[in-house]
């Protein structure tokens, strides 16, 4: 109906409405600028020793001004977010649609702190300044009011060691039975399972030592330990071939569990003997037979001690008896020949007598 009136005008103005009309129906629909998004990056960084430790914090951004944008998502308190780890994150986007100085805050909710933890606490603050163009600058500040170029937060796990002077330290305990003239040295060695495991004073290599003076008793000392883990040990007696002696083989294994509580790794010990029975201490029995030679073996029987003859064994007695009886015949045997041959003489004589 339009066209038909248009088209029912003459001259330059019905051409030109004509015209209008035509381009009405052709153009597309206007674009009207949404504004001019932002995002911003905010990075953690995580320390700590303990790998079962949480690292997960939660931050929350929040506007100064009420009616400032904000990112989808956000609430009434703000826009909260997480963190996990070593990482970083971008918040937005947030959308500017005016003219303007916007400020903002970031900064880490801590509604219960937990032990053993070091959170960042500052609060950085943000400026926006949007332009008549919708183009955006930030400057962002640190707790201290100065310009930063990073928003960076820094959390830590802080972990006390164990504290040795709560370390049950079992006794070595030497016994020797029998009746030695003086006492010897007894060795024992206490080795680390693993390379690198923490280790009492002294020790050299994972492997600490400890000497003994006859019957008595001593310890390896103590330490702490840093990381949670499970660490084992052996305990031993070092056979140093003492004559007379025949040693004790038994190997004790300690286990050292270590877990963090609080804050605070704590230590848990067991101790077990060859048969992997729980024990209280380190025995160790020796026994000296004055004349025995062969407890240097280690209690097997073999050879090995100290100065000193072998006993003599049944073949060796035997062999001197043949001997001595040999002997015994042969003079026995001189002995008939010379009497016989005085015989001889001696009949001889009185048949010229006679």
């Amino acid at each position: 109906m339009i066209m038909m009136r248009l088209f029912k005008k003459s001259g330059k103005g019905r051409l030109c409405a004509a015209a209008l009309l035509v381009l009405t129906f052709m153009a597309p629909p206007a674009v009207f600028a949404a504004g001019s998004p932002l995002s911003l990056t905010v990075r953690q960084v995580y320390t700590t020793s303990l790998t079962s430790a949480s690292s997960v914090f939660t931050y929350r951004l929040k506007a100064v001004d009420a009616a400032n944008p904000m990112p989808g998502g956000s609430g009434v308190q703000g826009y909260n977010f997480t963190l996990t780890g070593n990482t970083s994150t971008g918040i937005g986007p947030i959308i500017f649609t005016k003219q303007g100085i916007y400020r903002y805050q970031i900064g880490q909710i801590m509604t219960q702190e937990k032990a053993g933890y070091i959170y960042d606490k500052q609060v950085y603050n943000l400026e926006v300044r949007v332009d008549n163009a919708l183009h955006t600058e930030v400057i962002v500040y640190n707790a201290a009011g100065m310009k930063v170029s990073d928003i960076v937060f820094e959390n830590k796990y802080r972990i006390d060691p164990t504290n040795p002077d709560r370390m049950t330290s079992p006794p070595v305990k030497k016994s020797v039975t029998g009746d030695p003239a003086h006492p010897s040295d007894f060795t024992f060695t206490l080795k680390a399972k693993e390379a690198g495991q923490p280790m009492p004073p002294g020790a050299v290599s994972g492997t600490a030592t400890l000497v003994i003076n006859g019957t008595g008793s001593g310890t390896f000392g103590s330490w702490s330990y840093d990381k949670e883990g499970v660490y084992y040990y052996t305990v031993a007696e070092v056979n140093t071939g003492e004559s007379h002696y025949t040693y004790d083989t038994s190997v004790y294994t300690i286990t050292d569990t270590v877990k963090a509580e609080n804050g605070q790794l704590m230590l848990t010990r067991a101790i077990t003997n060859s048969a992997n029975k729980r024990v209280s201490s380190l025995d160790f029995i020796n026994v000296y037979k004055a004349g025995d030679n062969n407890g240097g073996g280690g209690g097997n029987g073999g050879p090995g001690g100290k100065g000193g003859g072998s006993p003599k064994t049944g073949d060796e007695f035997n062999t001197l008896t043949y001997i001595i009886l040999f002997a015994a015949g042969s003079i026995l045997m001189a002995c008939a020949g010379v009497y016989l041959a005085l015989s001889r003489k001696h009949k001889k004589t009185i048949r010229r007598i006679l």
